[in-house]
């Protein structure tokens, strides 16, 4: 799961619950899910997040929360060399953020979840 926020801008606040994207560009591009590792379901999940909201965030400095460490370290990294397919993601994020002028910043955070007894995963 990853979490954009905005800052300095009013409280905008846009969580991406799933991968099932519903925009039909969006759906041309995208690889079968069950094909990709979970970093990059999770770099895939932070590119299009970026992109859905390209007028609200240009020219701005955007916080990327994920609960996926390897997601936050390769954009603020913009790349690594350990896996190609995700430095390959984390380029397209970060030329598409340059084209909009849009300065990225990643953060780990860690996700809590509730099960249906109310019991906590902590």
């Amino acid at each position: 799961m990853s979490v954009l926020s905005y800052h300095p801008m009013s409280g905008i606040f846009y969580q991406l619950l799933s991968l099932n994207w519903k925009r039909s560009q969006e759906k041309k591009s995208f690889i079968d899910k069950s094909l990709l590792h979970i970093n990059e379901l999770e770099l895939k999940a932070i590119y299009f997040a970026v992109k859905a909201f390209p007028s609200l965030m240009e020219g701005k400095n955007v916080k990327v929360e994920s609960d996926n460490s390897t997601a936050a370290c390769s954009i603020n990294a913009m790349g690594g060399t350990k896996s190609p397919s995700c430095n390959d993601i984390t380029n397209l994020i970060w030329s598409w953020c340059i084209t909009k002028n849009i300065w990225l910043t990643a953060t780990h955070i860690t996700v809590f979840y509730y099960s249906d007894d109310g019991s906590c995963n902590c």
